[in-house]
């Protein structure tokens, strides 16, 4: 455990938000052995050289240790204990001995003035992350014996857990159901055992469907109908269009939500799902659908299963409507009117109360929920028979189920011409002059978001006066104010058009790539005399460039050991240095990364296939100096490429200048021979070697020999 990557992680929580779900998810620990405790000692033997890393809570001793969620174990501690939180390193003030820093890090909301985490600021940041901070994880503690009986399960369950969270987002949910629905095909008895499907889909997706809630997965696609179900296509058909599976992935948590439904819900389920896939995703992960067993179990004092079965009839009625009335050639209509009325049935469903509220009974809200449904499907259902023919009515093809009084209710509304025009011209009564005489309170209706769920109130007050006042927002101050900004992207389009420029007039040069297994090298292909190669800068991924102010060169991180430097200038205007800027010319520092990568070598004569990813860049093909005594040929040099941006002297709009010029200073690296290169000799430049620093040796402990006895073990063990 190191304090840097603690504060990185909690970095990037106060960044992106704290899940609690995620948090707790595959949490395992392992419990210390009662007789011979050792986990503390360990642990603090661990961080002695860290003083950023808290040791302990209330002087309480560690009893578990920790299998999965350590760092963020790590993080919440240090947390408490007000540890060090600032990533940012120090410069020292000239002529005293106190140092100043600039906190710039992802932590900054999260620290006092000195850098440390306070967790008064982390509750007023995230209240959710301080109440799983005071808390703590919910840990699935497993036995010390098992250390005994099993000396490697740890590092087993270990390894296991972190590559599942870490794999956790890369592969498709949906791609996982799609899957899933196709191996629930029943046996001529008509069942499908769960192992056998659940060995094959570990197989495939491994740790991406290892996990408890899975069974429940199979069990909502069974219930459903297993491999030929159309409820399963007609889900699968939202997801296709709806569901982008890079940015939005379902828990598996939300298939048990649905799973205990009684059997004959299921367009219900699906509604509940796609209520979740709709929502806003929390670091790619959907909502979890709230839970309204207690409305479908017969068991349920609070039931409504009248209305519940009733909104299941009308869903198969309405789907085999809009199959029937839309266009085949049209399927993404036909999913979106579909959807877009179960999503928003299901959102007033889950907007009910569970308990009476107001005073209300469970009929009289049982009532309300049923007109309300009624208002939605009859509004739905008049857009949908309207789609082609504008005002002209569509004949309905076929009857509704007659037992069914919530479609009847909607007929009754469909036919109503008065509902009709106002289903179709929601804004027209708006255009209504307003009343002068009566300035009491007027009923209004209460807007719904696209699930359904209400997003206004009823006025309690009577409105006085309408506000008229008008903000005028200073947009030209923005504008001078992003000089920085507008300097950095500037200097990047520079550098681009200036290598796009020089690789234009860039000949055949007399160098061969080769490659040997895993190794590439770059050999001449003639004797160079000095000067005589000249290899420019080439690059085609944007993102590989990185600008900052000339003055700020320091602050840069993350970059490759090989990435190279163009610098970029230009004049500051008189408008400029009214505003501030004191300097001559703009000075910006762009750094390039290393943009290099083959093909795969492949094993026959095959011309190499070249795909869009791939790259062969002779820049960043020739090997760089790795060794301080290896000998090199090749150096960095400067050249120097000044745009001009001109415009024309006449220009067609008016008020516009009439004409201009800019003029920039771009300097490029290149990669030239300084000494003289025999055919056949491997380019080398020279580069700066870093000399790595030997780690000190620490005195040996009694740990040190454990290990030593278990390496002794594991390899006889090996070759028995």
């Amino acid at each position: 455990m190191k304090s840097i990557r603690t504060m990185q992680l909690s970095g990037e929580i106060a960044r992106d938000g704290c899940d609690g779900i995620e948090a707790n998810s595959s949490a395992v620990a392992v419990e210390d052995d009662p007789t011979t405790p050792v986990f503390q000692l360990l642990f603090e033997e661990q961080i002695k050289s860290d003083p950023d890393m808290a040791a302990k809570v209330a002087n309480i001793p560690a009893t578990i240790g920790t299998l999965s969620h350590g760092h963020f174990n790590c993080t919440m501690r240090n947390q408490l204990v007000g540890k060090k939180g600032c990533e940012c390193t120090s410069t020292v003030v000239e002529g005293t001995s106190k140092s100043n820093r600039e906190c710039k890090c992802l932590n900054k909301p999260i620290l006092d003035k000195d850098g440390c985490y306070s967790m008064e600021l982390i509750r007023a940041h995230d209240l959710d992350w301080v109440t799983l901070i005071e808390k703590g994880i919910k840990w699935e503690l497993l036995a010390h014996r098992m250390d005994k009986e099993e000396p490697d399960a740890a590092l087993v369950i270990s390894v296991a857990l972190n590559k599942k969270n870490e794999a956790a987002m890369k592969t498709s949910h949906t791609e996982i159901m799609n899957t899933l629905v196709g191996l629930c095909k029943p046996d001529p008895h008509g069942k499908v055992p769960f192992e056998p499907v659940r060995d094959k889909m570990l197989e495939l997706y491994e740790s991406s469907v290892d996990h408890p809630d899975f069974y429940h997965a199979f069990r909502v696609v069974l219930d459903a109908g297993g491999h030929d179900s159309p409820h399963m296509a007609d889900l699968h058909e939202f997801t296709k269009v709806y569901v982008n599976p890079k940015l939005r992935k379902m828990r598996f948590e939300a298939y048990a939500v649905v799973a205990d439904y009684p059997i004959e819900f299921p367009k219900l389920k699906n509604a509940c799902l796609k209520w979740a896939w709709k929502q806003t995703p929390n670091r790619g992960w959907c909502e979890l659908p709230p839970t309204i067993h207690h409305r479908v179990s017969e068991k349920s004092a609070i039931a409504m299963l009248t209305v519940m079965r009733n909104i299941e009839s009308a869903f198969c009625y309405f789907g085999r409507l809009a199959s029937t009335v839309v266009e085949k050639s049209d399927p993404r209509t036909r999913t979106k009117w579909i959807s877009e009325l179960e999503i928003g049935t299901v959102g007033k469903i889950f907007a009910v109360p569970r308990k009476d509220e107001g005073g209300k009974s469970l009929e009289e809200l049982e009532q309300q929920l049923e007109a309300d449904c009624v208002e939605l499907m009859a509004t739905k259902m008049t857009q949908l028979m309207h789609i082609k023919d504008g005002k002209t009515f569509h004949r309905i093809p076929f009857e509704f189920p007659s037992g069914n009084s919530l479609l009847r209710k909607v007929m009754n509304k469909y036919e109503d011409p008065g509902f009709t025009e106002r289903a179709l011209n929601p804004d027209k009564e708006s255009n209504k002059m307003p009343c002068t005489v009566v300035e009491g309170l007027v009923p209004k209706v209460i807007q719904l978001n696209a699930e359904g769920v209400p997003i206004s109130q009823h006025e309690t007050v009577t409105e006085k006066k309408e506000s008229d006042d008008v903000e005028t927002i200073p947009w030209d101050k923005w504008r001078l104010a992003q000089a920085k900004a507008y300097a950095l992207v500037n200097a990047k389009s520079l550098v681009v058009s200036s290598v796009a420029a020089s690789n234009l007039q860039m000949e055949s040069l007399p160098v061969a790539m080769l490659r040997q297994g895993s190794k590439v090298s770059c050999k001449a292909t003639k004797n160079l005399e000095i000067g005589e190669l000249k290899v420019f800068l080439d690059f085609m991924k944007i993102g590989n460039l990185t600008a900052v102010a000339a003055h700020e060169e320091a602050s840069q991180t993350n970059l490759h050991p090989h990435a190279v430097q163009a610098d970029v200038s230009w004049p500051v205007t008189p408008e400029e240095r009214q505003n501030g800027i004191e300097q001559e010319n703009h000075k910006v520092v762009v750094r390039v990364q290393p943009e290099f990568n083959l093909p795969k070598a492949s094993q026959d004569t095959k011309p190499i296939e070249w795909g869009l990813s791939h790259s062969a860049h002779l820049f960043w093909g020739i090997k760089r100096q790795d060794k301080a005594n290896e000998e090199w040929n090749c150096e960095l040099a400067l050249r120097q490429i000044v745009p001009v941006f001109a415009g024309p002297p006449k220009q067609e709009m008016p008020g516009t200048l009439e004409g201009f010029t800019e003029t920039f200073n771009v300097r490029l690296p290149y990669i030239v021979n300084t000494v003289q290169v025999p055919k056949d000799k491997e380019l080398i430049l020279k580069w700066n070697v870093v000399a790595k620093e030997k780690a000190a040796k620490r005195d040996k402990t009694w740990v040190d020999d454990v290990k030593k006895v278990e390496t002794k073990r594991t390899r006889w063990w090996r070759r028995s």
